[in-house]
């Protein structure tokens, strides 16, 4: 297969200031290509590796530098998202911090780290938003997603999980959480989670499409 190097010229536009991200700052999904390269010649132009100007697409979702041959695929990132509940059957979610969707109800969860495993993921993101540690960890289902951050649109693959914690009520609001919410089932709407996939998993497990493994 053979690369392109006929990059659009609306590309140019895009001022220097925005190689400080370099091209390793998008994640893109080959199924939306059209749209994704759209969104890399307006932001990124130079080469992360070499500085040089002039990237091309290759392979729909990868940029090659013709002046040092870095050839970089844009891959979904991955995410994960905490459903907890503790023993005594209470569930727990957090009010978002920042934007965002800024003061609307959430899971915990966020980004996988670099060399992280899944399951670690999951409970360093329970660990740094609520505090809480996790007793056991049990797979729900997975979306993809639209994040935007820092003026970017990052498309991930979001991972849900049921996450069972000792007790709600020792949760406390750290790092993305302004506040920890401790609410039956009952009284939630899938409308009061404002990030898209969150609100749509909701919506699935609100009215028993998801079914919970215990």
């Amino acid at each position: 297969m053979q690369c392109s190097h006929n990059a659009p010229k609306i590309f140019d536009a895009v001022a220097p200031q925005h190689n400080q991200y370099g091209v390793l700052g998008v994640i893109f999904c080959s199924r939306l290509s059209f749209l994704l390269w759209n969104i890399l010649y307006r932001v990124f132009r130079f080469c992360p590796q070499c500085g040089c100007d002039g990237l091309s697409d290759c392979y729909e979702r990868a940029k090659h530098c013709p002046n040092c041959g870095l050839t970089y695929f844009h891959n979904v990132a991955a995410a994960v998202a905490c459903l907890v509940r503790d023993r005594a059957g209470q569930w727990l979610f957090v009010r978002r911090a920042k934007d965002p969707a800024k003061g609307t109800l959430d899971l915990t969860g966020g980004f996988v780290d670099p060399m992280e495993t899944i399951e670690q993921a999951v409970a360093r993101e329970l660990k740094e938003e609520t505090g809480l540690s996790p007793l056991s960890i049990h797979y729900l289902s997975s979306r993809p997603n639209r994040y935007p951050f820092s003026g970017i649109t990052v498309y991930t693959a979001d991972q849900f999980f049921l996450v069972e914690v000792e007790d709600c009520h020792k949760a406390v609001a750290q790092d993305d959480a302004a506040e920890i919410v401790i609410t039956e089932l009952s009284k939630l709407s899938a409308q009061d989670f404002g990030l898209e996939s969150i609100s749509l998993f909701m919506v699935e497990f609100l009215s028993g499409q998801i079914k919970l493994p215990y």
